[in-house]
């Protein structure tokens, strides 16, 4: 009877331990924000605004389709205070960026302004906003 229960509590830390792991993965996958189509003209902005609000501490862009170069993101938050981040990267087609930490801790997020342009695409390139 002993060793059933030493087994079972073993089994339930386990399962534990499995379930905080799982949930560090699922957070540093993120979430879909929205997305956006820049253009290949020069300093492009193109706003991706949200329904809500979106409660982050770091935000990554993803060039789903055309390669890119951002410059700049500015992040509107849900006090009306605009916080605005240097990018400066170009994106490969299929290609993120890193994870940008937001100022603070845990942000509530309304919107966010990309500004950057289409490159060596004949299309216009779609951007993913990803939110952890």
């Amino acid at each position: 009877m002993f060793r059933l229960r030493t087994s079972g509590l073993a089994a339930l830390a386990l399962l534990c331990l499995l379930t905080v792991l799982i949930s560090d993965v699922i957070a540093e996958e993120g979430r879909l924000l929205g997305q956006t189509r820049l253009t290949r003209r020069e300093h492009d902005v193109d706003y991706v605004n949200f329904a809500g609000c979106e409660n982050v501490v770091a935000i990554k862009l993803h060039a789903l389709r055309g390669s890119a170069e951002i410059e700049t993101l500015a992040v509107k938050y849900g006090n009306g205070t605009i916080d605005r981040l240097a990018v400066r990267q170009r994106l490969a087609q299929g290609s993120q960026t890193r994870w940008i930490d937001l100022r603070g801790a845990r942000r509530c997020v309304r919107g966010v302004k990309i500004v950057g342009d289409t490159e060596l695409s004949l299309d216009q390139t779609l951007i993913q906003v990803w939110g952890k």
